[in-house]
């Protein structure tokens, strides 16, 4: 539909064009209207591409992420770069920075650091200069990811998780968030700090919350850890079973499945903990991930507890050849740990020693327990504080907004409030004058001594009764519009039931604002239309006809009341108005 008001307003121009160049008089005439015609025709052509281009850009970058969502890597950069070679710096280019952080993302899972360092260094460039905030929050995930996996660096990785958070929230990607925090919360795990479970437990609540199965994984698995490490199991073990489901769409399957059995192997079922270590081991073994190396260390540990230590050693050897091969610098230090204690338990003093000194050697690479741990400590406690405080500051601003918004709507209140009081007294003030308008023009309607009512000090309230005043209003436009004076039949109750009252209003309102009683009231309106009646000669209806058309119960009441308001018979009154015509 948008579509087609877009050609007709085209077109529409071109129709103005095209009177105005018609009236040129000279051989080109005719040729200015085919060019202008042309012209249109070609920047349709030209919106209506750019319109398909766009929503291309923007279903490619979902699908994209739904990539990565679901760990298919390759097929996730091929589209990056199909991406990169549809937009660039100039046209499209929060999509041209969206397709370099994706190729670095991508690049981050083959661990390409050449290509790494190139594609995030274009979008730090970029970024920072045209302030794009998806690109930085992108581009600081991935960094901290390569921080905390290649360099095995928990502080440098937990400084670019925070680093990016605020600008993920400025960006208002709940996806971007929740993987921040998430990463934040296992990086914590890392480092045997609980500080991370309350990054953990905000992600699950706000995608159970909202619905959002990612979310809630997220949050789910990272939640998990925390409990874990913190040796609450039964919340651990609550946690990772909420995520478990998600495997079936996405999902790091090997860490959730070797989580789910140290959980178990925590909480005393060993058997059902050796079914989700062989399911894991099983999709390591065939598929080379380096991402299982975790599940070596954890499987080893399994195996050394149960007092297999032959199989315990080489299960944690295997684990050091991928972290070796891949370069995976994640957990490598406990693989040596795990493996010399495994070698003293089986007396074997000299793989103990070997072990235990590339144990010593990574930890410290990993922790910098002598050197760097207080100075690293207190800058994340900086960068921590000063994204809690951009937090506060971000909550500050909306209760200033609204604060403002509800000043505005009280102010528009009040200005109604006063318009519609200015509105009301102007109201009051009309039917006040109407009534004595009313009154002056029917002093010589004689009433009936029974149908006379006095003044009284209710009808001042009830005049000044905005209800009574609308009441009345709506009673005059049924007289005027809708002449329901001339049926015969009409009482009080049928007026309360079209006015949607009741009867006593109806009659406090006519006696407030005319002075009347109600039969009075609807007899001025028949008399008035008589007079105007027999004021035109060329209407030949008789008086009995009259009578009954406008509303009197018979002849006799309509020349009793007739005479009485003008003094002389409805006859006297047609044949003087005759008379005049006449002359």
């Amino acid at each position: 539909m948008q579509k087609h008001l877009h050609y007709f307003r085209l077109l529409s121009i071109f129709a103005r064009l095209y009177i105005r160049c018609m009236r040129i008089n000279d051989k080109w005439k005719y040729l200015i209207p085919v060019l202008l015609m042309a012209i249109v025709i070609i920047v349709m052509d030209g919106c209506s591409a750019f319109r398909a281009e766009r929503e291309r850009v923007r279903s490619l970058r979902s699908s994209i992420r739904a990539d990565f969502i679901a760990y298919r890597f390759d097929s996730a950069i091929s589209k990056a770069y199909r991406l990169n070679s549809m937009t660039s710096e100039y046209f499209c280019r929060e999509d041209y920075l969206a397709s370099l952080a994706y190729l670095g993302q991508g690049y981050l899972t083959k661990r390409d650091n050449d290509s790494i360092d190139y594609y995030f260094g274009r979008v730090r460039q970029l970024a920072e200069q045209y302030s794009d905030n998806w690109s930085m929050a992108t581009m600081y995930n991935c960094m901290g990811i390569y921080y905390r996996r290649d360099e095995a660096d928990a502080d440098k990785a937990i400084k670019s998780f925070l680093t990016g958070l605020p600008y993920a929230y400025r960006a208002h990607d709940d996806i971007l968030i929740s993987n921040l925090k998430a990463n934040l919360a296992t990086t914590y795990y890392m480092r045997n700090d609980p500080d991370g479970l309350v990054y953990a437990l905000d992600i699950y609540d706000i995608g159970d919350k909202r619905g959002d199965k990612y979310l809630k994984y997220n949050g789910a698995f990272a939640a998990s850890y925390m409990y874990y490490m913190l040796g609450r199991f039964d919340s651990a073990r609550y946690y990772v079973e909420q995520a478990i489901p998600f495997l079936e769409t996405g999902g790091d399957k090997y860490s959730i499945w070797v989580l789910y059995g140290d959980i178990l192997t925590a909480c005393g079922e060993d058997d059902k903990a050796l079914e989700y270590y062989s399911k894991a081991m099983s999709a390591v073994l065939t598929e080379k991930d380096p991402v299982g190396i975790d599940v070596f260390l954890s499987y080893g540990r399994f195996l050394k507890k149960r007092q297999m230590y032959d199989s315990s050693l080489f299960v944690l050897q295997r684990g050091i050849l991928l972290a070796d091969s891949t370069f995976n610098n994640i957990n490598r230090y406990q693989l040596f740990k795990e493996a010399a204690d495994v070698c003293m338990l089986m007396g074997d003093e000299e793989g103990y020693e070997y072990y235990m000194e590339n144990y010593e050697r990574f930890r410290d690479v990993i922790f910098n327990y002598e050197k760097e741990r207080e100075i690293s400590d207190m800058e994340l406690s900086y960068l921590k504080n000063e994204y809690e405080q951009s937090l506060h500051l971000a909550d500050k601003r909306l209760v200033r907004v609204l604060l403002v918004s509800l000043c505005v709507i009280v102010l528009l209140c009040l200005g109604w409030w006063g318009w519609h009081r200015r509105k009301e007294k102007a109201l009051m003030d009309s039917l006040k004058s109407r009534r004595e308008a009313f009154l002056a023009q029917n002093t010589a309607y004689p009433v009936k001594a029974a149908e006379k009512q006095t003044d009284s000090p209710s009808d001042d309230e009830d005049m000044s009764d905005p209800k009574m005043a609308a009441l009345f209003m709506q009673l005059e436009s049924l007289m005027k519009d809708r002449r329901v004076y001339a049926d015969r039949n009409i009482t009080r109750e049928k007026l309360a039931e079209l006015l949607s009252t009741n009867r006593t209003y109806v009659t406090k309102a006519v006696h407030a604002f005319t002075g009347m009683n109600l039969a009075a009231y609807i007899n001025k309106f028949r008399i008035e239309e008589a007079v105007r009646v027999l004021s035109d000669i060329s209407d030949t209806r008789q008086n009995k006809e009259i009578a009954s058309d406008l509303g009197f119960s018979s002849v006799s009441n309509f020349y009793k009341l007739f005479s009485a308001a003008t003094g002389i018979s409805p006859a006297q009154f047609k044949a003087r108005q005759q008379s005049k015509a006449r002359q």
